[in-house]
């Protein structure tokens, strides 16, 4: 399992088991990637004094892919959760995919100066749904059952609470990490234009600054 705590990697291969919200009733359909999707973790996120964690809506539905990424990650996370696979696995393939999230590595390591490899990510909604739909019901149960644990178990130094449909689980994050310093700041898929861009990163900046 390489550097990835025991308890850690048993917390992503259960979540990956979860059926919960498709059972309970939430109107929601899986996109293609049809299980819950585990989160990057970097390299050196263990090791680091100051641990960063990006918590962000949901990994999305895929749904504008024109190549075999989706397809690569579906089977990965199969593998992984029939026991024949490994997180690490996993791990390398979004390594390699990241250019293609959109505006994610613009916002975090350009806007922001972060290093992938520094970080964790992780997701209140762990699976990708049909239209990107994520009601309150779903969100709330996913972060009760399996993020606010793994939250827990990551012991950030430092949370990014990326956009506003998520900035209502600050209370609820900061019970489950309190020494943590909360950061509200916006999707990296926003709309509102270089300029807000540009000054709420240095809003972040310097929050991050403060962090010992």
């Amino acid at each position: 399992m390489g550097n990835i705590p025991k308890e850690v990697n048993e917390r992503f291969r259960n979540a990956t088991r979860c059926n919960s919200c498709f059972e309970g009733g939430i109107r929601v359909e899986r996109s293609f990637i049809d299980v819950p999707q585990p989160r990057l973790i970097g390299r050196k996120y263990w090791g680091r004094k100051k641990r960063i964690l990006l918590l962000l809506i949901n990994p999305g539905s895929g749904s504008n892919r024109r190549d075999t990424g989706d397809e690569t990650h579906r089977n990965l996370i199969h593998l992984f959760r029939s026991g024949q696979g490994t997180i690490e696995s996993i791990f390398s393939h979004q390594r390699g995919d990241i250019q293609n999230w959109g505006k994610f590595v613009s916002f975090y390591c350009g806007s922001l100066g972060l290093y992938i490899d520094d970080l964790a990510i992780v997701n209140v909604a762990w699976c990708g749904t049909v239209g990107d739909k994520y009601p309150t019901r779903m969100l709330e149960n996913c972060f009760a059952r399996h993020t606010a644990h793994l939250i827990q178990l990551l012991d950030p130094g430092v949370i990014l609470i990326g956009g506003i449909a998520i900035h209502v689980f600050a209370k609820d994050i900061q019970t489950v990490a309190p020494k943590a310093r909360l950061i509200l700041t916006p999707h990296y898929a926003h709309r509102e234009g270089a300029a807000f861009e540009q000054k709420e990163a240095q809003r972040i900046r310097a929050e991050l600054a403060m962090v010992d």
